[in-house]
C-alpha cells in the first residue's frame, strides 16, 4: 500500500460508514414506505422533514461513534504487526 497506514484506515473507515449508514437508510426508507402505504392518515405526522433530519443526524453519530473505536484498534494491529 503506497499512502500509508492512515490512509488505509481512512479507506476502511469510509468503506465501513458507507456500508453500514447504506443498510440502516434503506431500513428508514422502508419503514417510511410502509407507514406510508400501511397507515397513510394516521403516519402524516411522523413522516415530517424535520423528524427525517433528526433521524438521517442520529444515524450518522451512531455510525460515526461506532467507527471511531474500531478504527483506533485497526490502526493498533497494523503498528503491531508492522
Amino acid at each position: 500500500w503506497l499512502l500509508g497506514s492512515m490512509a488505509c484506515i481512512c479507506f476502511t473507515m469510509l468503506f465501513r460508514n458507507n456500508i453500514r449508514s447504506s443498510s440502516i437508510f434503506i431500513t428508514f426508507i422502508s419503514v417510511d414506505r410502509l407507514l406510508a402505504v400501511v397507515y397513510p392518515l394516521r403516519s402524516r405526522h411522523l413522516r415530517t422533514t424535520s423528524k427525517a433530519v433528526r433521524g438521517v443526524v442520529i444515524v450518522w453519530l451512531v455510525v460515526l461513534m461506532v467507527n471511531v473505536p474500531e478504527s483506533v484498534g485497526y490502526f493498533r494491529d497494523i503498528n503491531e504487526t508492522t
